[in-house]
This record gives C-alpha cells, sequence and structure tokens, in this order.
C-alpha cells in the first residue's frame, strides 16, 4: 500500500444527548482531493439540535461552494428551529421539516444565482439526518449518501439519484458495471435546478452500535463498499473523525480526483 500524507481537514465534532438511554457523537473531515483546485463540499454538525448536513456543490469556480454552503446554512437554521419548538408542537411531523427545510435550500440558491451572474446555474446535492425519538430522519438529493454499519454489515440508506443508478435499477449494468460507466455521475436530480425539488425522505430505529456514513462521491466513487465496511469494522473503537480520516486516505490513494468528505456518526448507550 502506499503511504500517503494525510492533509484532510477535521470541521468539527458533536456530541447530542437526544433520549435518556442514547448518545450520539459525530465527526467531520474534508479533502480537496488531488485533482481538484479548490473544494466545493460543505458540512454541518449540529448536536445540541442532533442536526447533521453534508453537502456536494456543482458549478466550478467558487459558485459550487457557494452552493453548498447556502445549503447546508439553510437546513441547518430551518431544522434548529425546528426542533427548537419541540415543546410547544405534540405531534412534531420531520417528514415535512426535512422535505421543507431542503426545498428552502434549493429555493435560496436559485434566487442567489438569478442576483449573482458569477453564480448562475450553480447547484448542490444534499443528505441530512435529524435525530428525532429514538429515530434518524434522513434525506437526501443527489449522490451524496447516507451508509450504516450496524453488527458487523453495512447497508446504503440512500439510492443515488443518477444515471448510473436508474441504469442499474433498470437491470441494464450491474452495481459494479455501473461503478465504472462513464455517465454514472450524471444526476437526475439536484438542488438549484428546478424550482421544484422532491428529496427523499425516511427514518430508521437506532440501535446503540450503530455506525452512520455521510459522504460525497468523492469517496463512494473512490471506494467500494466492501473496502468502506472493512474500515468501519477495524476502526469501530476509534474516534468519528478518525474513522472519516482513514476513509479519506483510502480515496485518495485511489486516485483522488474529486473533494472528499464524510460525517461519521455513532450511536452509543449513554449507560455505557
Amino acid at each position: 500500500m502506499v503511504a500517503l500524507a494525510f492533509t484532510g481537514s477535521p470541521v468539527g465534532a458533536a456530541v447530542c444527548e437526544e433520549e435518556s438511554d442514547l448518545l450520539l457523537e459525530a465527526g467531520g473531515t474534508t479533502h480537496v482531493g488531488l485533482v481538484r483546485a479548490h473544494n466545493e463540499d460543505n458540512m454541518r454538525l449540529d448536536g445540541e439540535a442532533g442536526c447533521y448536513v453534508l453537502s456536494d456543490g456543482m458549478g466550478g469556480y467558487s459558485a459550487g461552494e457557494v452552493a453548498s454552503q447556502i445549503t447546508v446554512d439553510v437546513i441547518s437554521q430551518f431544522l434548529g428551529q425546528f426542533k427548537s419548538h419541540l415543546h410547544s408542537n405534540p405531534e412534531p411531523d420531520p417528514v415535512s421539516a426535512l422535505a421543507e427545510s431542503i426545498e428552502k435550500a434549493n429555493c435560496t440558491i436559485i434566487e442567489t444565482g438569478a442576483l449573482r451572474p458569477e453564480c448562475l446555474g450553480m447547484g448542490a446535492t444534499v443528505v441530512v439526518a435529524l435525530l428525532l425519538d429514538h429515530k434518524l430522519w434522513f434525506a437526501h438529493v443527489g449522490d451524496s449518501r447516507l451508509y450504516l454499519f450496524r453488527d458487523g454489515k453495512l447497508s446504503q440508506l440512500t439510492k443515488d439519484h443518477s444515471v448510473g443508478q436508474e441504469m442499474s435499477d433498470a437491470g441494464v449494468m450491474t452495481k459494479e458495471q455501473a461503478r465504472h460507466y462513464q455517465g454514472r455521475g450524471i444526476l437526475t436530480r439536484a438542488l438549484g435546478v428546478e424550482p421544484d425539488v422532491r428529496p427523499d425522505v425516511n427514518c430508521i430505529e437506532l440501535n446503540a452500535g450503530d455506525v452512520f456514513l455521510m459522504c460525497s462521491d468523492g469517496l463512494s466513487d473512490m471506494v467500494t463498499d466492501e473496502r468502506l465496511a472493512d474500515v468501519l469494522l477495524k476502526r469501530r473503537n476509534t474516534s468519528c473523525a478518525t474513522i472519516g480520516s482513514a476513509l479519506q486516505a483510502d480515496a485518495l490513494e485511489a486516485g483522488g480526483v474529486d473533494n472528499v468528505s464524510t460525517l461519521v456518526i455513532r450511536c452509543l448507550s449513554a449507560n455505557r
């Protein structure tokens, strides 16, 4: 294995004790990669609100970075307000909250592009997770992903909104063939493209020991699911940021053709 001098930047760690018996800890890292001139990925970790957002910008120059920054800012602010008002809302609706936060980010990206010519046509993907009632609610648009590592097994919780995914779903090619298909990364949904955006929203019950991985396609395009699972298993007793750094190192060793960002969330027993 080629030794790499890792120069990725940790972007923070967060702890959130949302329930009496569960504790979430999280850490994120991001790296510009070995080919791109600048980093268009952004993320936000809000342990107090139990909200985690990762976005991959598109548009070149500074526009992609602007789009992803808008995405994490708008979604984080909206969901933070949603969580702060739970005491006055006996029946919170996280599905609508997640969808509305993404819709607001989409509108803000389009409005900003119209006002700033250098940002016209910019867009972003997003994956967002929200802790509520012993569940992790999550939503996404594009090909930024959320994985679950549970009981030694890795599963992808999101499905890419991309040409490669559609061809795989249609049986035109296998999942492995789709990984190497030249047009696999062409997106079928993204923020900033159309006035209306349709996020996929789901949830999963939390178990102590669960590890969630949110990432941009700079990781998932370069590192196989089998390798992701291997790193998560071997690094399970290290910090979330350390796990992310190890995954990034693999992406860089494989070529690092895109920005590489990871946000790792671990669910622990509060009584550990």
